[in-house]
């Protein structure tokens, strides 16, 4: 990995709020049980929850981000039955850590030593969330400590993988299930109104006129949530609008609003699916079935080769797993996706991915798009449900999935197919002391904080994208 200046500089500052007292002894990263955790950041949170529970108290915590929730590196440390225990992840995607845990590959983690510290603060415990610790760097990809994982936390069966061999010992541990966003919308139609009076607490706004505003569209500005998305719910009058949100702050003078009209898709079914990945692009018209919509263009977009989210889609809307797609990258000005490209040619843990085959490396990111209107086309991904939020918030728009919505009954009886199993994946040479660490997480996450529980499920499938069954 390469370690920029910068990154040095985090690190080091990092370092100063664990005190000097790390450099007295070393200790605990020499005499713990370390256990390392990479791939997928699908089951992120619930792993970290999982992690946090397996120590006797709270243990000292560590992350590279901008949160523990989100970081794309964390360290763990204390007693675990009595016994010093270092848990250490090092997240990518679920098909990236079947490969590098099969094929003993070294990723990069955080020092250990950082569990030496003295001054290490105790991360805090909000009821079933792990939340706190201690950030040492603000880069989710700082970490200078190339080990090889233990572990993998995977969205997918081995065997739909290209790494099969060797063959990893592995137990499903829950449920996740993923959806179908199209961006805000477009510019055209969109409608500013740079007059817009507003009221904390009222949902009611107030501007010059209403020209151009109708029900049901998006709207992005100041005074209003960020945090939910807001859409208009009536146009009461020639100068005032109710929003389905009410405002956060009094406008010390006119704010600025822009009002978007949503996507007209409302699903995607497997034939579209395959039809828009294979091409890159449709015409709307595929999926509105007007032809007035012939011009307008619909592009895919999605996370690069190392993803689980990835694999599991390709798997189960028949596209193959294996198959070589065109996704796009979006350009993005001041809240306008102003140009859509094939993803360049891209190298990921070794293996070269054709132009258009590569995509985004993390789920937040990819998201992070959806809130966007566009100067080009609308826009299409998959992502988990986890991510999912941060999208329609923003203005994006979720699609029905072969005509049935996203609920958690829907997926627990079969209805919604688009989901899999999170399994936990380890070389069956993993030493006694991290099995046992290994294998407890996982009970945990298994019987607590997995989000579908497998115990919940009325349905089941013996491969990804495979039938469904009732059970």
């Amino acid at each position: 990995m390469k370690t920029t200046l910068t990154a040095l500089k985090h690190y080091a500052a990092g370092l100063a709020l664990f005190g000097s007292a790390m450099l007295a002894h070393a200790e605990p990263s020499n005499e713990s049980t370390i256990l390392r955790i990479t791939g997928s950041t699908a089951f992120r949170s619930a792993t970290h929850n999982a992690i946090v529970a397996l120590f006797d108290a709270p243990p000292l915590a560590g992350y590279a981000g901008s949160s523990l929730s989100g970081s794309g590196r964390s360290f763990f440390y204390g007693l675990v039955g009595g016994q010093k225990v270092i848990v250490s992840t090092s997240w990518s995607g679920s098909t990236g850590g079947i490969q590098v845990v099969a094929g003993s590959i070294p990723v990069g983690f955080l020092p250990d030593t950082l569990a030496d510290a003295g001054a290490t603060p105790t991360l805090q415990v909000a009821g079933a969330n792990a939340t706190g610790g201690t950030q040492i760097s603000s880069s989710s990809s700082f970490g200078p400590n190339l080990q090889v994982a233990d572990v993998a936390m995977g969205d997918s069966f081995q065997a739909a993988t290209p790494f099969k061999t060797p063959v990893l010992a592995s137990q499903k541990v829950g449920v996740i299930g993923f959806k179908w966003l199209i961006n805000r919308g477009l510019t055209t139609g969109m409608v500013t109104k740079a007059d817009v009076s507003t009221v904390s607490g009222n949902a009611a706004v107030t501007m010059a006129d209403t020209t151009g505003i109708l029900v049901g569209m998006n709207v992005k500005g100041t005074g209003i949530p960020t945090s939910a998305h807001v859409r208009v719910l009536s146009v009461d009058s020639a100068t005032q609008v109710t929003l389905s949100s009410q405002a956060t702050a009094t406008s010390p003078a006119p704010v600025t609003l822009t009002f978007a009209t949503p996507a007209p898709i409302t699903n995607i079914n497997a034939q579209q699916a395959q039809a828009l990945w294979s091409s890159g692009s449709l015409s709307l018209s595929q999926f509105t079935g007007s032809a007035a919509d012939a011009a307008t263009r619909v592009y895919a977009t999605g996370r690069d080769p190392d993803s689980g989210t990835r694999l599991t889609t390709f798997a189960e809307t028949g596209i193959g797993v294996d198959s070589t797609v065109t996704q796009y990258r979006p350009t993005v000005v001041n809240g306008v996706i102003t140009a859509l490209t094939p993803y360049p040619q891209q190298v990921v843990n070794g293996i070269t991915f054709t132009v258009g085959n590569g995509g985004e490396s993390s789920g937040g990111t990819l998201v992070g798009y959806f809130g966007n209107v566009s100067d080009v086309g609308y826009l299409i991904s998959y992502v988990s449900t986890g991510d999912a939020p941060t999208g329609i918030n923003a203005g994006a728009k979720e699609l029905t999935y072969n005509g049935v919505p996203y609920s958690l009954e829907a997926v627990k009886e079969g209805q919604y197919t688009f989901w899999c199993y999170q399994h936990v994946l380890y070389q069956q040479t993993i030493s006694a002391a991290k099995k046992a660490i290994a294998d407890n997480m996982a009970d945990k996450i298994k019987t607590t904080y997995s989000p579908i529980k497998l115990s919940e499920m009325n349905c089941s499938r013996t491969a990804d994208g495979g039938v469904v069954f009732h059970n």
